[in-house]
C-alpha cells in the first residue's frame, strides 16, 4: 500500500512540475527541493507537499499575493504566515492576523490582544494592545486596555514608543500633527494621569496636538479639536468654535456656537444656534446668517447648497454667492450633477447653467428585467412544440450568464430545456449557492467564464482586455454564433436629426466633431456624447466600429453604468444635446424607450435591414464557452441553440437568426 501511495505521489509531483504554470490549484513554492501547495476541491483546503509526501494538510489560504508577500494560512491550530520559499515565518498559532503591510509588519491577535510581527519571524511588539492604527509616516496610534477603557499612545515602525500610552483619546497623524486628549479634573483644576482617576474626581477631557518628532505642538487646552485639513483645524474653547493654523495661531477666533468643516472654501456656521450663514477662510461672512436649517452645504463640489428659512419649511437651493435658484419641499442632488425638486404634486429635474436653472423633462420607461426571468416572466419566448433536448444525466446543466441585452434569449433557452424550478439568481449568492442562471452583464460575465464560475455566456464579442485576461489565466474562448443584432445610436426624441453616417459617428467619438451645428442641427450647442464602461458589450461594439480611430475620453458625468442608464439618462434627464448607443431590441422592445433610433448611412435599424444585410453596423451574437470544456451538456445545449428549435427561440425573442 505504501508503494502504491509513493507511486501516486511521484506521479502527482511530476504532474505538479508540468502543470504548475497553468493550474491555479497548484502553487509551487520557491524551494529546493520543490514544495507544493495543492488545492483539494473536495475538502476546500490546501495541502502542503514535498517529495516525501504530505507535510501538513487542510490549510486555508486567505491572502496570496503574487508580489512575493507571505501566504496567510490557517488550520485548526490558528493562523500563521508561510513564505513563498516554503519557510514558516510563523506556524499557525494566532487567533487572527492581517496581511503584511508595505513596511514589513503584520498585526496579529493572541488572547484578544494585538501585537506586531516582522518578516523575520520576530515580534516587534508583543501582543498587548486593544487597537493598532494605520502607520502614517512610520507612526501608528495604539491603545492599551485599562479596566473598561484604554490608554492611548504612539509607536514607530522601528519598535519604539513615540509617546508612551498616556492619552484618553488619540487619532492617526495628519499633515504632521495628531489630536490627543488628556484627562482633566475639575476638583482641583489640574491634569490627572488617567490611571489615577477615581470617583472623587469629576473628569473631563481637554485636547491638544502632538508632532511627529514626539513633542507637544499645542498643549491640551481645547474642549474639542479636529485634524488639520488644508492647513486649518477646527477647535472649541468655552463652548465656541474657531479655526487654528499650522503655526498654532487662530485664523478665525472662536465665536461660533457651531461651525462645520470648510467645503468649497466655505464653512456653514451659526453664532447663536438659530441663524446659519457661510463664512470664508478669513472668517468673513459670504452669505449672511438668515437660515434656520442647512440640508446640504457646498460639499458636492457643484457650487450649490440647500438651506431653509425654518426647520421644517420649504427648502431653497443657493449658489456660493447666496443667490436663491430653486425652491421646493424636497431638493436633492443626483449622480449626474442635476437637481431633483419636489413641491406640492410637482417633481422635476434641473440643470444649473450660467443663465440659471433649466428644467429637464422626466420620461418613464417600462423595462422590468423580471419580465424576462425563466418560469417567472411574462415576456419569455416559448416554443410551439415541446423542446427536444436530451441531457447527459451524469453531468449538470450548464450555468448560464451574459449580457442584459441578450437576457431574453438565454431565459427562453433555460425555460425550454431546464427543470421548471430553475429561477433567476442574483450574482450576490444566497446561502453561498452558486447560481445556475443569472445576468451579471458582459464585463462581469466574461470574467466569471474565465474564472470557471459559469459555463456559457451570451454576449457580443469580447474586448481585447477580456481576451488578454483569458490568455493570462490559460483560457481560450470558443464562440458559437447563434444570431445577429444591430448596434444603434440614439438621441432625444425632440432632436430633429433622423440619421447619421458612420464617418460622422467616428468624428463625434474621436472629439473631432463637437457641435450639433456641424450636423445641421441648430440651437443644441455642444454634443454630449455618452459612453459606457470599459469592457461592456456596447462599449466594445463602439471600439470595434471606431477601429484605429482613438476614442476621446468621456467626462465622468457622461459615462453610464448600466444598460438602462444610457437610455434613462437621455430620457429621464432628456438632455436635448445628447447622443448615445445601445442595441436595437434592448432599446426598442425591452425598455420600450421613446428615444429616437438614428438611421445609419441612410438605413433604418430594422429586423428586415439586419436580415438582408443592408444595415451597416450588424453585431454577431455568440454563446461563449471555454475551449476544452468537458461537460457534454454544454455542447448539447449549444447544438440545441443552433438547431431549428433554438433558432425559433432566438427569433421569437426579438433577434435575427442564423437562417437570415
Amino acid at each position: 500500500m505504501k508503494r502504491v501511495f509513493a507511486l501516486l505521489l511521484a506521479v502527482m509531483l511530476m504532474f505538479c512540475a508540468c502543470a504548475e504554470e497553468q493550474d491555479e490549484n497548484i502553487i509551487r513554492l520557491q524551494t529546493d527541493p520543490p514544495t507544493y501547495l495543492k488545492y483539494d476541491e473536495i475538502m476546500g483546503a490546501w495541502n502542503l507537499y514535498d517529495e516525501t509526501g504530505v507535510i501538513d494538510f487542510e490549510y486555508y489560504i486567505y491572502d496570496y499575493k503574487e508580489n512575493g508577500s507571505p501566504f496567510i494560512v490557517s488550520n485548526e491550530r490558528g493562523c500563521g504566515f508561510l513564505s513563498m520559499d516554503g519557510r514558516w515565518i510563523f506556524e499557525p498559532q494566532f487567533h487572527s492576523v492581517d496581511g503584511f503591510m508595505d513596511n514589513g509588519l503584520a498585526v496579529v491577535e493572541v488572547g484578544g490582544k494585538l501585537g506586531l510581527v516582522t518578516l523575520d519571524g520576530e515580534y516587534l511588539f508583543e501582543p498587548q494592545f486593544s487597537y493598532i492604527g494605520d502607520f502614517c509616516d512610520g507612526i501608528a496610534a495604539v491603545a492599551i486596555p485599562i479596566n473598561e477603557s484604554a490608554l492611548w499612545g504612539y509607536i514607530t515602525e522601528n519598535g519604539d514608543y513615540l509617546f508612551e500610552p498616556q492619552f484618553i483619546h488619540a487619532v492617526d497623524f495628519n499633515e504632521g500633527f495628531a489630536v490627543v486628549g488628556i484627562a482633566y479634573s475639575d476638583a482641583d483644576s489640574h491634569l490627572v494621569p488617567f490611571d489615577e482617576l477615581d470617583d472623587s474626581y469629576v473628569e473631563t477631557t481637554v485636547y491638544g496636538y502632538v508632532t511627529a518628532d514626539g513633542n507637544w505642538f499645542i498643549e491640551p487646552q481645547f474642549e474639542w479639536a479636529d485634524d488639520f485639513d488644508d492647513g486649518m483645524a477646527r477647535v472649541s474653547v468655552d463652548g465656541m468654535f474657531g479655526f487654528i493654523g499650522t503655526d498654532g495661531q487662530y485664523l478665525i477666533e472662536p465665536r461660533f456656537e457651531v461651525a462645520w468643516y470648510f467645503e468649497e472654501d466655505l464653512s456653514a456656521v451659526t453664532e447663536d444656534g438659530e441663524k446659519w450663514g457661510f463664512i470664508d477662510k478669513q472668517g468673513d461672512w459670504v452669505i449672511e446668517p438668515k437660515y434656520a436649517y442647512i440640508t446640504y452645504d457646498f460639499c458636492h463640489e457643484n457650487g450649490l447648497a440647500v438651506v431653509s428659512y425654518s426647520q421644517n419649511g420649504e427648502r431653497v437651493l443657493i449658489d456660493k454667492e447666496g443667490n436663491e435658484l430653486l425652491k421646493g419641499t424636497r431638493i436633492e442632488f443626483t449622480g449626474d450633477d442635476l437637481v431633483y425638486v419636489e413641491r406640492n404634486k410637482y417633481e422635476g429635474y434641473f440643470r444649473i447653467t450660467e443663465n440659471g436653472p433649466e428644467e429637464v423633462t422626466v420620461v418613464e420607461t417600462d423595462m422590468y428585467l423580471h419580465d424576462y426571468y425563466p418560469f417567472e416572466g411574462e415576456k419569455v419566448a416559448t416554443l410551439d412544440h415541446e423542446a427536444v433536448f436530451e441531457r447527459d444525466r451524469w453531468n449538470a446543466f450548464p450555468r448560464l450568464d451574459g449580457a442584459t441585452a441578450l437576457l431574453p434569449v438565454y431565459a427562453a433557452l433555460a425555460q425550454a430545456v431546464y427543470p421548471n424550478d430553475t429561477r433567476y439568481e442574483n450574482y450576490s449568492w444566497v446561502n453561498n449557492r452558486e447560481p445556475l442562471f443569472t445576468c451579471t452583464k458582459t464585463n462581469t460575465a466574461y470574467d466569471r467564464l474565465v474564472d470557471g464560475e459559469t459555463d456559457i455566456i451570451f454576449c457580443a464579442e469580447p474586448s481585447d482586455q477580456q481576451i488578454e485576461y483569458a490568455r493570462l489565466n490559460g483560457v481560450e474562448f470558443e464562440y458559437t454564433l447563434f444570431g445577429y443584432e444591430s448596434f444603434v445610436f440614439i438621441v432625444n426624441p425632440e432632436n430633429p436629426l433622423d440619421g447619421i453616417t458612420v464617418d460622422q459617428i467616428k468624428a463625434i467619438y474621436s472629439g473631432e466633431l463637437t457641435t450639433w451645428d456641424e450636423l445641421g442641427v441648430e440651437g443644441l450647442g455642444e454634443i454630449v456624447a455618452y459612453q459606457r464602461p470599459k469592457n461592456s458589450g456596447s462599449q466594445t461594439a463602439l471600439e470595434k466600429l471606431m477601429g484605429d480611430t482613438p476614442i476621446m475620453e468621456a467626462p465622468q458625468m457622461y459615462v453610464s453604468d448600466g444598460m438602462t442608464d444610457i437610455l434613462e439618462t437621455i430620457e429621464y434627464r432628456n438632455l436635448p444635446n445628447a447622443i448615445g448607443y445601445t442595441f436595437r431590441f434592448f432599446c426598442a422592445d425591452m425598455v420600450g424607450s421613446k428615444v429616437k433610433l438614428l438611421a445609419i448611412d441612410g438605413v433604418e435599424p430594422t429586423v428586415e435591414n439586419i436580415s438582408n444585410g443592408k444595415y451597416p453596423i450588424i453585431t454577431p451574437l455568440y454563446a461563449v464557452t471555454r475551449k476544452g470544456e468537458t461537460n457534454p451538456n454544454v455542447k448539447r445545449l449549444l447544438d440545441f441553440l443552433t438547431d431549428p428549435q433554438g433558432q425559433e427561440l432566438v427569433e421569437k425573442s426579438g433577434y435575427v437568426g442564423l437562417g437570415n
